[in-house]
């Protein structure tokens, strides 16, 4: 399975996201993720045995997370060779760094290779794509994180799902996540 570990996103958060996808569409082409496929991810794991998915949920699930009070920041463009990702960026609030580094961590002493980039907390609006001229303005939006999630990326034909296979947070935020995961699935269908 390919895993990551992402905080999700909440409604607010994933509205303004969509909007400003909207306004990439007008000003060019691009690959755009859905809106239930939205986050900020804290580690990157890629493939890794199914059977080792317990373990991984583990190492994430032994870091406590606080509720931190985050905000996003500007558009931007990382260059890649196959096109740039425009994202909007998270700014780097010291709680948000600190959990991450934790976090890593921990799932680097359960045995897992972490994707070694630096960390630029953000949310990917689009793949092979570019910001049109003069950038996209997006007003900032302040948001409450409390939980974390390890998900699966699986690609099906003409897109890629995500499948939420632990969480880690308040039970009230993980019981709402599980509801989301479920209508989600459900959609899928």
């Amino acid at each position: 399975m390919r895993a990551f570990i992402a905080i999700p996103l909440p409604p607010a958060v994933t509205a303004l996201a969509v909007q400003l996808q909207d306004r990439l569409r007008t000003a060019g082409h691009g690959s755009f993720p859905p809106p239930e496929n939205l986050h900020l991810t804290l580690a990157f794991i890629g493939e890794i045995p199914e059977e080792r998915e317990a373990a991984l949920a583990a190492a994430m699930q032994s870091v406590p997370m606080k509720k931190m009070h985050l905000a996003t920041g500007e558009v931007g463009r990382f260059d890649q060779r196959e096109g740039g990702t425009v994202y909007l960026a998270v700014r780097p609030d010291p709680a948000l760094l600190s959990y991450r580094a934790a976090l890593c961590a921990s799932v680097r002493a359960a045995g897992f290779a972490i994707d070694e980039k630096a960390f630029i907390p953000h949310i990917t609006l689009a793949r092979k794509a570019a910001l049109p001229p003069g950038g996209i303005k997006a007003e900032a939006a302040e948001f409450d994180a409390a939980k974390t999630v390890l998900y699966e990326s699986r690609q099906i034909p003409g897109r890629r799902i995500y499948r939420a296979a632990a969480r880690s947070g308040a039970q009230k935020d993980i019981d709402s996540a599980a509801r989301d995961a479920n209508n989600f699935h459900e959609k899928e269908r």
